[in-house]
């Protein structure tokens, strides 16, 4: 079972042709992905829960004709640019889980740390844990402000396109030996084909080592299902990030 928790190429707003899914769930497919969490970008809003399961029921039929082995379900990654309403917890927002334990949030790329916490306060005192999508892009956020998230619950899903993104790569080193990573998306917005997972696996062996890797992909799963995150990983005693042990 291999979860891409993070999908974010399917919206109700821009619903893609028959054709077209066919052809990016057959790249998933071939990928190695077996479960999807469709979880666009998208505000708290009222309509949108009932609009994502209706899409994402017509997608799966679509699937299900062509017997395409692939299962999908309805999530959201909520834009957060100010702090969430107390309402929309109550009906305006899709869990990447059943349990309403965990949820995908992203921000703009020039939010601060102060307005990044502040939005996400009544989540915490809610005790629902923020999984804050594509941190690395987060340019006003220094590496004390992203431990700071983490010392608050806030967990970090980084994208798999930025691990081969040399404008990224001193930033996830630094992230990956902390071990503050937990989760790994697609997080393929209408633009991106959807990553392949067979190449993340393989920098991810090369660069943190199979055991780290298999955490990462643990915990996709974990997300999916409302369990608890693995936390504490091993590097590999043969690797190291972007170079040998000391």
């Amino acid at each position: 079972m291999l979860v891409d928790p993070c999908f974010q190429q399917l919206t109700p707003d821009n619903p893609m042709p028959e054709t077209a899914w066919l052809r990016v769930a057959n790249q998933l497919i071939n990928a190695g992905v077996t479960h999807l969490l469709v979880a666009p970008l998208y505000p708290a809003t009222s309509m949108f829960p009932e609009r994502m399961h209706a899409l994402v029921t017509m997608y799966q039929e679509m699937l299900d004709r062509r017997g395409v082995p692939l299962v999908i379900y309805p999530g959201q990654t909520v834009l957060i640019n100010q702090p969430l309403r107390t309402e929309a917890f109550t009906n305006e927002l899709l869990y990447a889980d059943l349990n309403q334990r965990y949820l995908l949030v992203q921000a703009p790329e020039d939010i601060t740390f102060d307005t990044l916490l502040g939005a996400l306060f009544e989540a915490l005192r809610r005790n629902i844990i923020p999984v804050l999508v594509n941190p690395e892009k987060l340019s006003k956020l220094s590496d004390d402000d992203i431990q700071q998230l983490r010392d608050q619950g806030i967990k970090l899903m980084v994208s798999n396109n930025s691990l081969r993104d040399r404008h990224y790569a001193k930033r996830l080193t630094r992230w990956f030996n902390q071990q503050w990573v937990t989760t790994i998306g697609s997080v393929a917005g209408e633009a991106e084909e959807p990553v392949d997972y067979r190449q993340t696996t393989r920098w991810l062996d090369q660069h943190v080592g199979r055991s780290y890797r298999d955490d990462l992909r643990l915990n996709n799963k974990a997300l999916l299902n409302g369990d608890p995150f693995i936390e504490n990983h091993h590097f590999n005693k043969r690797h190291r990030l972007f170079g040998k042990r000391k």
